[in-house]
């Protein structure tokens, strides 16, 4: 199995703050008079005023409404899936997952962005399985609120614990190679057989270097 994240690991830049603004203008330009808002709220999580989930639900609650029709939703979330493919893909990332896959591995994306907007982007990338913040939806209503926990950090090790026991996959017989960017994948990159630190913050350079993990960077 092979477990990528998405941002700055796949991706040259996060996805979250562009798909918002992307999706903003489409839906109700309006919206992005909240803009200084969203500026705002961000502040208050670097304050340690608000949670990370927190302020993920904020911003889209800013920038989207507190509800969206899915249908609706899924449209944008489908052209941004376009867009990111084609202007925020590192083209060394795609042709890895491609040989990850030709290879007969099992390709997950992983990551703490929502999988109605992660799912479309995975498609077009070719992996199998997509793991992600969840959103809660009420009917054809998808609400601001997360449903359960932001895939993050420890979460999101969690969840690829869970990913693998529903699907009856034994953890012994599994290799799992993971590829991520940011020291909070740490509990995950731990986890795997293979940890490859992929365009590495500095603090997970760090620990990639103790740790002699393989590092790659396509930043260069």
């Amino acid at each position: 199995m092979a477990i990528f994240d998405l941002d700055r690991t796949v991706t040259r830049i996060g996805t979250y703050s562009p798909f918002l603004l992307f999706a903003a203008r489409r839906l109700n330009p309006l919206r992005l008079a909240y803009v200084p808002l969203v500026l705002l709220a961000m502040a208050g999580y670097k304050l340690h005023l608000l949670s990370r989930k927190r302020l993920k639900e904020t911003m889209h609650r800013l920038m989207l409404g507190n509800a969206v029709n899915h249908d609706r939703m899924a449209a944008v979330a489908g052209a941004f899936a376009a867009h990111t493919i084609a202007r925020n893909i590192y083209p060394e990332a795609r042709l890895l997952l491609e040989q990850e896959r030709d290879g007969g591995a099992m390709v997950v994306i992983a990551s703490a962005a929502h999988e109605f907007y992660l799912a479309p982007i995975c498609d077009a990338l070719g992996a199998h399985h997509v793991i992600g913040t969840r959103s809660t939806e009420l009917g054809p209503v998808l609400r601001a609120r997360i449903n359960g926990e932001n895939c993050y950090g420890l979460e999101k090790c969690r969840r690829i614990e869970s990913f693998l026991t529903e699907r009856g996959l034994s953890r012994e017989k599994t290799h799992v190679r993971l590829f991520s960017d940011d020291y909070s994948d740490l509990p995950s990159l731990l986890f795997a057989d293979e940890a490859v630190a992929t365009n590495p913050s500095r603090k997970l350079l760090r620990s990639a270097r103790r740790l002699n993990w393989t590092i790659v960077d396509w930043r260069r």
